[in-house]
Parts: C-alpha cells; structure tokens; sequence
C-alpha cells in the first residue's frame, strides 16, 4: 500500500476556515459523500511526516471529539506515519497513507467516472475523502528524494478504513493452516466478476478481441496486496491513484495479465513455503482459474459469448512472453523431491 500516486498538475489546494472545519464536522458525522468533487482539502503546518501525522490527528479530533493515531500492521506509529496509519475517531476509523504529490486531474476524471457507475459496482473501489498538504523541511528530507526533483509539498490523503484482510494477507495465512478451498471458490470469481464489470463499464472498443480491446477503467497494479476481503467477502480494491486516467483509454490485456500473475502464481504461496504446500496449490489452482475466468468474461461480455471470450484469455496467457517467462521460474509438482 505504499504505492506512489502520479505526479500532480499542479500544487495542492489549500481549504481554510469555516470550510475546512465544516468539512470535517461533516466526516465526524459520517456525512461525507464520496463524490471527486467532495474531495475536501487541507493544509498543514508541520515541518515532518510524523509532526503532520500527529497535527492531523488534533485537527480531526478537534471537529470530532478526539482522534488518536494507530499503526497498521506490527510496527511502530512513527515508522507508520512515513507511509500510512490509522486514524481512529469517535464513531469512524479512517486510513491515511503519505503521497508525494497531489490529486490531479487525471485521478479526478477517473474517480467521477466511479460515481456515475452502479453503486455497488462504484463502492467496491475506495477513494479519498481529504487530502492535507504540508511543507516538508529540508533537514527532514530523505536522501532518495533527492533523485526526483520534487518540491517541499508532501501530502497525507484521507481514506476510508476498510475492515477485512487483503487477498494476499489470506493466502500467506491459508499457506499455513491449510487452504480453504470453499472460501477461495467464493472469493476469485467475484473478483473476476469486479474487475470484467469495471472494465466492461469503460470499455470503448467491444468489438475487438480481448487481446486488443480498451477501456477507460482500469486499475494498473491491481495483486494480492490491494485486493481488499471484508468480513462479508466483498471484495474492495485499494490503491485508487494507480487507476489509468480515464480520459486515455488502454489496453485491458496488461493488467489482464499482471491480475491474473498475482492471483494464480502468489508470492505468499510460492516464496518461503514448502513442497506440500505448493502441492496443494497445485491441485486447486485448476479450478480457481476456470472460476475466476468465467465470472470475469460473463462480467465483460455476457453470458452468451463466455466460452469465446474463455478462450481468447487462455490464448493471452499462452501467448504472453512475459507470463511464460515468469511460469519457467514457477516451481511444479513434478520438479520436486
């Protein structure tokens, strides 16, 4: 989750006064509209990562009768505070991660396309809420950033907390315990069913095969990190300035392709595991792909021209000289002692 967001436009905007505390009485309520245009803004006085951190905690709280900050994952909240954390308030928790530059035009042309979309089908896509700027000093600067010609401005966007565990969070727990092959049947083809949904919904060439066809909703990095499981199993994709910009439709293939890397040949199944532990993804992973590539092209083409499209996805996967390179590396049952 530590992606970061494209390079802005231009500067952040700043929101001062009665409209930023009206704003943000507004998230203490639970009453804001996650809309691009309700996107509110903010600026910050600290000089460091960790000083915003805390200074957006107080002025959260200040509207909302406390906020107090919360790492994510085990380690500390000032090591957090460089990329994301938790903010826990009153009734609300919200996840702030750190970016280097500002929402653009480009995220906002994308995230307005989200909300003309079908509710359900816009809400399985998080999206901010606020973005708080702040002018880095230059004795806090880190020595990579040097290499990007960036200015002082860094910024803390405002999330939504999403309860639940991510996709890869849960394969690297199932590697252990064992895999639960009825969970996995209900999870991968609703994903497939997400994201052939999204992009059939910007999809502005249907008449191409799949290998050619674009579309103006498409996710660039979606893997096992940011693909969010609730407690309800509904599946919620983080990471939304990594979404193309809508106004340049692109090839749905690609990140086809990287989706399908991330969820058939997982990290946290092939890397630190053992043979049995392979084995067994193995035996599933027949099943998974056929669910997961049918909910994808019933969502992206109907139900009529699913067996096509199925085999048009089959031919992309062989086909792909990057995907066949990865596979050489993937070890197999018949490779092992």
């Amino acid at each position: 989750m530590n992606r970061m967001a494209r390079k802005s436009a231009g500067k952040g905007r700043a929101c001062k006064g009665a409209g930023l505390l009206t704003w943000m009485a507004a998230l203490g309520l639970g009453l804001v509209v996650f809309q691009a245009q309700a996107v509110g803004t903010g600026h910050l006085e600290a000089g460091s990562d960790a000083e915003a951190a805390f200074e957006l905690a107080d002025k959260l709280g200040h509207a909302t009768g406390g906020c107090h900050i919360e790492p994510v994952g085990t380690r500390s909240v000032l090591y957090f505070s460089r990329l994301c954390f938790r903010l826990a308030c009153p009734g609300k928790q919200l996840f702030v991660k750190h970016h280097l530059f500002a929402l653009d035009r480009q995220l906002l042309r994308t995230f307005d396309r989200l909300e003309r979309l079908p509710a359900d089908l816009g809400e399985a896509v998080v999206r901010p809420v606020a973005e708080f700027s702040w002018l880095l000093d230059p004795e806090h600067r880190e020595y990579w950033e040097e290499d990007y010609r960036l200015n002082g401005t860094r910024y803390y966007r405002v999330y939504p907390w999403i309860e639940g565990v991510t996709v890869g969070d849960l394969l690297r727990s199932m590697s252990h315990s064992g895999f639960d092959v009825e969970h996995l049947a209900v999870l991968y083809p609703r994903i497939g069913s997400l994201v052939g949904r999204l992009h059939r919904a910007g999809q502005v060439t249907p008449e191409q095969p799949l290998a050619q066809r674009l579309s103006r909703l498409r996710h660039n990095d979606l893997h096992g990190q940011n693909i969010m499981v609730t407690p309800q199993d509904q599946i919620v994709l983080l990471d939304p300035d990594l979404f193309a910009d809508a106004a340049r439709p692109g090839l749905l293939a690609w990140d086809l392709l990287k989706l399908c890397w991330h969820l058939f040949f997982p990290d946290q199944v092939f890397s630190g595991t053992g043979p049995d532990v392979i084995r067994s993804w193995w035996e599933l992973l027949p099943d998974l792909q056929d669910s997961f590539g049918r909910a994808y092209c019933r969502s992206l083409v109907g139900e009529q021209e699913e067996g096509a499209c199925m085999i048009e996805l089959a031919d992309l996967l062989a086909g792909d000289g990057l995907f066949q390179t990865l596979m050489q590396n993937v070890p197999c049952p018949r490779q092992m002692p």
